[in-house]
């Protein structure tokens, strides 16, 4: 419902930010939806199946994200219309949700996170720091570095979504054969990505490293969600999942303002593209940095 309301309303002010902060919290909860299907699959096939999964999403994407590139351009007006699109077929899938038949049983005792768990939360929420640190500088490199239109944009997430529809077999093994060297390499391999826009002469080079994107996707999609299910108990799994989700988006709010106030200080020092490329560069080094907590988790 939420993008329906953004199509709706002007792109600026206090209210879209909340209308896009409800959609936002939309995608948390649904993290919850793993439950649907998790629970009936054994520990050897978590990879696989949810690699599947992904495949059925990213050809979705590839198909929207394309037309909707081609059909938007560059004109921002003509993004309202995507918008209230995505709106009505989120609405629709929710309907769809409500006939799906799911076994609800009382916990025997009350939920609790274990301390495996808790080391694990720890590493995810310092990870979702530095990680979303990039996030508010992307934008602007697209924007004021690279000049990208819409167009181009979605070029780069259909490389990213092909690269994820060749790979999937692959991913799904490793993950189901080593939890923690999946949860590292789709941790440092996000690094890649400020590093190719702190240093890309050219949108080109962008493109040339998009692949990378297919892999930190199936490994994003499989490899965490598949270790929290391992570290659960079938009472404690729910709760495991509402705390990764919480710590995930607190993580990307901390992340999104350092980052934001950071360069807010840096720009008139600077300059707009130096200080977007310097908290890039900046931000690749955190997230190797840190990807290398996920080696110590105990699997």
């Amino acid at each position: 419902m939420s993008w329906i309301v953004l199509a709706l309303i002007p792109f600026q002010g206090p209210l879209y930010t909340l209308t896009y902060f409800t959609a936002e919290l939309g995608l948390g909860i649904s993290l919850m939806g793993w439950n649907l299907i998790m629970e009936r699959l054994s520990a050897t096939a978590r990879g696989v199946t949810l690699s599947q999964y992904t495949v059925y999403s990213t050809l979705g994407q590839l198909v929207s994200t394309l037309l909707a590139g081609i059909f938007v351009g560059s004109s921002t007006s003509l993004i309202r219309i995507p918008f209230a699109l995505t709106g009505a077929i989120t609405l629709s899938c929710a309907f769809l949700g409500q006939r799906t038949d799911v076994d609800v049983e009382d916990p025997a005792r009350r939920p609790r996170v274990s301390r495996k768990l808790l080391r694990f939360f720890l590493i995810s929420f310092l990870f979702t720091v530095v990680w979303s640190f990039a996030w508010p500088l992307f934008p602007m490199a697209q924007v004021y570095i690279f000049h990208m239109t819409y167009f181009n944009v979605a070029v780069i997430s259909v490389i990213g979504g092909i690269s994820t529809l060749f790979l999937r077999n692959r991913v799904g093994r490793l993950v189901d054969r080593n939890r923690r060297f999946s949860m590292f390499l789709g941790r440092i391999l996000l690094a890649t990505f400020p590093l190719a826009y702190a240093l890309a002469p050219n949108i080109f080079v962008i493109y040339a490293v998009e692949p990378v994107a297919g892999l930190t996707s199936l490994l994003g999609s499989t490899a965490y969600v598949s270790y929290l299910y391992d570290s659960s108990t079938k009472e404690d799994v729910k709760m495991s999942l509402g705390v990764y989700s919480l710590v995930q988006g607190l993580g990307a709010v901390v992340g999104s303002l350092i980052s934001s106030a950071i360069f807010m200080g840096v720009e008139p020092i600077l300059g707009l593209e130096r200080g977007v490329e310097y908290l890039l560069l900046t931000s690749a080094v955190l997230r190797i940095m840190t990807s290398f907590g996920y080696l110590k988790l105990k699997v």
